[in-house]
C-alpha cells in the first residue's frame, strides 16, 4: 500500500479545493454504498479524483478543520474494499495521505475515465454531472452512454421485427442466359 507524508500547504489544499466535476472529498465515517457512487459516478464521466478523510463545507466550514482521518491505515480497508467491489472493475490509482500536524490518515483515489459502463454492488449506473453524483435510471440512457463509451455499438444491438414488416424491395431481375 502506497503511504505518502504530505505537506501541511498541500493538506491545506485539498482541504479548500473546491468539488467539482473532477473532484470529491468526503467524510472517513462515510458507508461503503456511498463510496461506490462517488467512483462509479467518476468512471461513467471524465474520471476523477477524490479523498475519504477530509469533510466538505456542510460538515466543516473552517478549512483548516475539515483533515479529519482515520486513526490507523486498517480503518481504510472497508472504503478499499467498496471500491474493489464494483463492476466491471475500476482503472484506478491510490494512496494514504499523512500530513503532520493533522490528525489520520486519509484515503486519495484516483479514478480513470471508463470506457465501459460502471454500476454500484446495488445495480445502480451513476455518473458525474458537476460537483453531484447523479443515478441513471432510465434504460435507455444507460444504453446511449454505453454507445458514448464505444463499450457497445448499434451493430451489436438485436432487433427484434415481424418478417411481414421488412421491406425487401422490388424483386430483382435474373439475368438469362
Amino acid at each position: 500500500m502506497n503511504t505518502k507524508t504530505i505537506g501541511l500547504n498541500e493538506a491545506d489544499d485539498l482541504s479548500k479545493r473546491e468539488e467539482s466535476h473532477f473532484f470529491d472529498r468526503k467524510s472517513f465515517l462515510i458507508k461503503g454504498a456511498k463510496v461506490q457512487k462517488v467512483a462509479v459516478a467518476f468512471a461513467n464521466a471524465d474520471g476523477g479524483e477524490f479523498v475519504i478523510g477530509i469533510a466538505d463545507e456542510k460538515e466543516e466550514s473552517d478549512p483548516s478543520k475539515r483533515w479529519k482521518g482515520a486513526s490507523k491505515i486498517e480503518d481504510l480497508n472497508s472504503h478499499l474494499q467498496a471500491v474493489f467491489e464494483i463492476t466491471p472493475s475500476l482503472d484506478l490509482k491510490y494512496e494514504i495521505l499523512k500530513c503532520e500536524g493533522k490528525p489520520g490518515y486519509t484515503l486519495r483515489v484516483l479514478i480513470e475515465k471508463s470506457s465501459e459502463v460502471h454500476k454500484t454492488s446495488d445495480g445502480t449506473v451513476y455518473q458525474r454531472h458537476g460537483a453531484q453524483s447523479l443515478p441513471i435510471k432510465d434504460p435507455q440512457k444507460i444504453t446511449q452512454l454505453s454507445f458514448a463509451k464505444g463499450a457497445n455499438s448499434f451493430e451489436d444491438q438485436i432487433v427484434s421485427v415481424h418478417p411481414e414488416t421488412v421491406d425487401l424491395g422490388a424483386p430483382r431481375k435474373t439475368k438469362k442466359r
